[in-house]
């Protein structure tokens, strides 16, 4: 067993996503909602403020899924799948996969 997790920049490819994982029958996905560090910091400390005028303001969307997998297979099909609906996360400002062994779980079968 893997988990995948799949950070996005963009809020209109949660739907595709979504959709894409569902089809795998990867049920047990958590979305969370969450707002990138650079965002937090520029609003605590004046010298990232500073940065932030210098360089520009980033994305402040960020969906992050997580989902237990059953193996790497489906991490090549979730990411050929994607491909195939024109999400190419190797492109900027879209966001990042990846997927590492699972030690330890403790859930119902039909978890996976």
């Amino acid at each position: 067993m893997r988990v995948l997790m799949i950070h996005l920049q963009k809020e209109e490819d949660l739907q595709t996503v979504s959709s894409l994982l569902i089809e795998l029958g990867l049920f047990s996905t958590a979305i969370v909602d969450g707002e990138g560090v650079e965002n937090i910091g520029v609003t605590q400390d004046q010298l990232f403020a500073s940065f932030q005028n210098l360089f520009g303001q980033g994305s402040a969307y960020n969906r992050t899924l997580i989902t237990p997998v059953p193996d790497m297979d489906t991490v090549h099909m979730f990411l050929h799948l994607c491909e195939g609906q024109g999400l190419d996360f190797k492109k900027a400002n879209t966001g990042w996969v990846l997927s590492f062994p699972c030690d330890f779980f403790v859930g119902a079968e039909d978890a996976i």
